[in-house]
């Protein structure tokens, strides 16, 4: 109860400051949540100092980019900050309802209720970040997708006060016709096009869609490849694969809610595949079997879904002490440790396929009715040559069963699976982070001319 009462009287002195306009407060308590990130991932509280030959980059959203930032800072060309997401809705929330669409709030028309809220945050916005930046000498900021409502109206003030937004966007594997026309539907609800100064994306294909609706002209969006993966593509070409150890089969979940239309009449091949996976594990006792969730946001989307699965079947979890069920490991360490992998709907595919190492994707005869023809990925690029394709549930365990004995993948399959991850991911050379870099001086130079 006191606790809860603290809260609230912070919570009622948070929003006075706001409502005051009391900026030079507001800067003080953002310099000290606002952390310097490492290159091993840790924070560390940030001093500014004399400005150096480094650029300074503001993070949001920190989350969500997933290795980019350690990639980053290692360069030795930026000092990258961050600031806990909850310290942004704090304050959009001083001036948005709580269940604000984000599409809504992206460029409301004035006639829209939430025009007079954008107009208001923005101009506290304007003067806030003004201040903030100046004192931690930041001279670029960056989210990880255009969509992301915590971030936008951070990202388009910092660009109308000089300092460029750069997005680095996530959501680029656009190899099923569903996560096209998911993407071309929400695209053309952000009215107006991008806010920011730059849009980074993995591939052309993304690229050429983005152009195409129209979101940006194409001297504003530019296909560099994938940061996290540079230091990935140098192992695999090391083999850097880990021998000497226990057998390991690697699956990488899909969902119900991945399968939109009438997603509840494949039920019947979730529940198949997944008891198939679990019961490999429990008679297999000398092969570790790893069910890996991207996140921990996931895992319990996961875990509610295997306990519909395995419901009245007798299984439980605990009592396989080979099959492990965490969001915890690095995915592509994983990926080194793992003779085979499974999997529907993820870039990790191609990262395993990359790896040398056997992808089985269970195709079984209910997904390969024509209504769910636009939600397997490949199928319309006529790639599914290029993995094991399980038909039903005696195939899933014949062929992990095979591929633990005989894993070597055909060179001209190797070929083929390298230059679809180069199509959809990022080049087989690892050099993505000299491209972002080159980008990122670019675009400040850029705004730092035009200021002069």
């Amino acid at each position: 109860m006191i606790n809860q009462i603290g809260r609230k009287f912070i919570y009622l002195v948070y929003g006075a400051i706001i409502r005051h306009r009391i900026h030079w407060l507001m800067v003080l308590l953002y310099s000290y949540v606002i952390k310097e990130r490492y290159p091993d991932g840790k924070l560390g509280r940030f001093i500014a100092t004399e400005k150096d030959n480094k650029i300074t980059i503001l993070a949001l959203w920190p989350d969500h980019f997933r290795g980019d930032l350690e990639v980053l800072v290692s360069t030795g060309e930026f000092r990258v900050l961050q600031i806990p997401v909850h310290w942004q809705t704090r304050l959009i929330y001083q001036y948005y309802p709580m269940n604000v669409n984000r599409m809504d709030m992206y460029n409301p028309s004035p006639d829209h209720p939430l025009y007079k809220n954008k107009k208001e945050l923005q101009f506290f916005l304007t003067e806030f970040l003004s201040r903030l930046f100046k004192k931690l000498n930041v001279d670029c900021v960056i989210g990880s997708h255009i969509e992301h409502r915590e971030n936008s109206d951070w990202g388009e003030v910092s660009n109308n006060i000089g300092v460029p937004y750069i997005v680095f966007h996530r959501e680029n594997l656009l190899a099923s016709a569903d996560v096209k026309e998911k993407v071309i539907y929400r695209v053309k609800r952000l009215a107006g096009g991008f806010k920011g100064s730059h849009v980074v994306v993995h591939n052309e294909v993304c690229r050429q869609l983005y152009v195409d609706i129209g979101f940006l002209g194409p001297d504003r969006i530019s296909a560099l490849g994938c940061l996290r993966m540079d230091n990935f593509i140098k192992k695999v070409h090391q083999c850097k694969t880990v021998t000497n150890r226990r057998k390991k089969v690697a699956i990488f979940p899909f969902y119900l809610s991945q399968f939109r239309d009438d997603s509840y009449s494949l039920y019947p091949f979730f529940r198949e595949v997944y008891t198939t996976l679990i019961n490999f594990a429990n008679k297999h006792s000398e092969i570790d079997v790893v069910i890996k969730p991207k996140n921990k946001k996931e895992y319990t989307k996961l875990y509610e879904m295997l306990g519909w699965i395995i419901e009245g079947t007798g299984i439980t979890f605990e009592k396989i002490p080979n099959l492990y069920i965490t969001s915890d490991l690095d995915a592509q360490e994983l990926l080194f440790e793992t003779d085979v992998v499974c999997g529907l709907r993820s870039t990790v595919l191609l990262e395993a396929a990359i790896a040398g190492k056997p992808v089985i994707m269970p195709y079984f005869k209910e997904l390969q009715a024509p209504k769910y023809d636009d939600y397997i990925i490949f199928r319309e690029l006529l790639h599914l040559h290029l993995f094991d394709i399980a038909k039903d549930v005696n195939e899933l365990e014949s062929i992990i069963i095979d591929r633990l004995h005989n894993p070597t993948i055909d060179e001209k399959i190797m070929e083929e699976r390298n230059a679809l991850f180069e199509k959809y991911v990022s080049s087989m050379k690892g050099d993505a982070t000299e491209k972002y870099v080159a980008l990122i001086k670019s675009v400040v130079a850029e705004e730092l001319k035009r200021a002069c």
